[in-house]
């Protein structure tokens, strides 16, 4: 008889901690069912204070509670064990949107976001719905830069002297093959005799490397080069430094270090790939299953004409020539964000010599320099 009651209590225990879990498990679709749609929250997989992407990413935050009243939170998530957690214990206090940055935290951000279908979430700068994949409530990004480098390649293609450039990059992954392709291809447009040489330093933190590129880049001829290399482009301004030629960097402005020969730098915002998530989201246009683009149409990606500006006021035998082909720079950027000048995305290994680019940069091309192109 004894030994019945035990295995009737041992049932009832195995039953009641059944109901628990299951409770729990009703509690968490009720709170699944209905995020706050005011809370949003930014978990990074590096750390914030680096003045760089995260700083940027914080400072779209911001904004965002300033301008749509959001309820904002950060979250550092730097070690892949954590991301996962870190994306479920978001979910599971309610934030209506969540946002995630880089590649690493994809599995994380796929993985919660099927546990939580009501939950939307941002995927700055990851690779998600493509390929035929979509995840209804994630909006992806990828960063499209061919816009912007194609316009510092017009301007490179019409300040050199010795028709021959340079652009040093980091890796050869596509995003940055097409960056750079981007580049000769505006130079292209202004001096189609003009050459473009380009190396990679496999290495995004080699200064060492990126000097010594630039320096047998500009023992053949080199008179400007461009960047994207993040701090091995420090050692390439160095080398531009040295040789007294024009430089052109990216992501940061490193005016202070050569004021002589600094013409600008490609800028990258990934602020507004947050401010524009948050957006979305407010208004009711978030586009989950989608991958969407940051470019220079959304500020994703812009030219720093002011920096440009600036070279040109303190270097006089560069003022006239640049204030003008800011003017025109300026006009071509109208022209890609109204839709009538198409740069193409192209990532492939080796620039066509002969792009296929609209008309309307011949036309501008020949009226801001027409010697560039003889």
């Amino acid at each position: 008889m004894q030994a019945y009651s035990i295995k009737r209590l041992t049932l009832l225990t195995v039953c009641l901690i059944f109901a628990a879990t299951l409770l729990g498990g009703l509690q968490a679709t009720r709170a699944q069912d209905a995020p706050d749609a005011k809370k949003i929250v930014l978990i990074g997989n590096q750390k914030f204070g680096d003045q760089g992407p995260m700083d940027a990413m914080s400072a779209g935050l911001d904004k965002c509670a300033k301008d749509f009243g959001f309820t904002i939170h950060r979250l550092e998530s730097p070690t892949p064990a954590q991301h996962e957690e870190d994306v479920r214990a978001m979910a599971k206090e309610g934030y209506g949107l969540i946002m995630t940055t880089f590649p690493p935290m994809t599995d994380a951000t796929v993985t919660v976001a099927g546990e939580y279908p009501k939950t939307m979430f941002a995927a700055i700068y990851q690779f998600i719905n493509i390929g035929g994949k979509s995840v209804a409530n994630v909006w992806d990004t990828d960063y499209q830069g061919q816009q912007t480098t194609y316009l510092l390649g017009t301007l490179a293609g019409q300040l050199t002297k010795s028709k021959k450039l340079g652009y040093v990059q980091g890796d050869e992954s596509e995003p940055i093959r097409n960056e750079r392709n981007g580049f000769v291809y505006g130079v292209k447009s202004v001096c189609s005799d003009c050459s473009v040489e380009f190396a990679s330093s496999n290495s995004f933190e080699d200064p060492v490397k990126g000097k010594e590129i630039g320096l047998a880049m500009i023992s053949r001829g080199a008179d400007v080069i461009e960047t994207g290399a993040a701090l091995t482009q420090l050692g390439v301004l160095d080398a531009a430094k040295s040789a007294k030629i024009l430089f052109i960097g990216d992501v940061g402005d490193n005016y202070k270090q050569y004021p002589e020969g600094f013409v600008g730098y490609l800028g990258v915002d990934f602020g507004a790939n947050v401010y524009l998530a948050c957006s979305n989201f407010a208004k009711g246009q978030f586009t989950g299953g989608k991958q969407g683009h940051m470019d220079v149409s959304n500020g994703g990606y812009y030219v720093p004409w002011d920096a440009i500006d600036r070279f040109a006021k303190g270097n006089k035998d560069y003022t006239d020539k640049v204030t003008k082909l800011v003017t025109d720079g300026k006009k071509l950027q109208d022209e890609i964000i109204a839709g009538r000048l198409i740069i193409p995305y192209d990532p492939s290994e080796k620039p066509m010599d002969k792009p296929l680019i609209s008309t309307a940069v011949a036309t501008m091309a020949a009226s801001a320099a027409p010697t560039a192109a003889k």
